[in-house]
């Protein structure tokens, strides 16, 4: 996962009260994808009461809070306005696995 040292990795270790991670450590599999899962489940708590939460918290992972914050829709059921051409391909990429997933999981077994 991407996950990025002054933002992602340091707010995890400040989470869990431990020493960031640094250069190949944030390679290992285990670390990088603790990490990286953790940051992204961060967006969705935050944007938990917005129906595109899911977006929302893709935009956050991949432009940032700040960004995310500022794209954000003015009600719980607008839509982001996404306004760099890449993390919006990001999340149009992304959003229809996501509830292609969501489909699937939501299947009852046979």
């Amino acid at each position: 996962m991407q996950i990025l040292p002054e933002g992602a990795v340091r707010d995890w270790a400040r989470s869990r009260h431990v020493r960031e991670p640094r250069g190949g450590e944030l390679f290992e599999v285990r670390t990088n994808l603790e990490i990286g899962c953790w940051y992204l489940a961060q967006g969705i708590r935050e944007y938990r009461d917005y129906d595109d939460c899911a977006a929302l918290a893709l935009i956050r992972y991949n432009a940032g809070p700040a960004r995310a914050a500022a794209w954000k829709p003015a009600t719980r059921n607008g839509k982001a306005d996404i306004r760099i051409a890449s993390t919006k391909r990001y999340v149009d990429k992304v959003m229809p696995r996501y509830r292609k997933y969501q489909r699937e999981r939501e299947r009852p077994e046979k």
